[in-house]
């Protein structure tokens, strides 16, 4: 949300950033599933919605 109002260097540094905590969220999100601190739906739904979250962001850091 903030990338959208900088200049198009400070976005792609932005994004760039996100991308390793989006990995770290998927991580934490795959550990709660093995732990089954959550549901196994909701891990794969989780885990589908994350991956599209991820290939917007490649998208996006690969349109700028």
């Amino acid at each position: 949300m903030r990338a959208q109002y900088l200049s198009r260097e400070q976005a792609r540094f932005q994004l760039i950033q996100v991308s390793p905590r989006l990995d770290e969220v998927k991580i934490l999100i795959r550990l709660s599933a093995r732990l089954r601190i959550i549901p196994e739906k909701t891990y794969l739904d989780l885990e589908e919605e994350l991956d599209e979250v991820g290939r917007m962001l490649g998208g996006w850091i690969r349109s700028i």
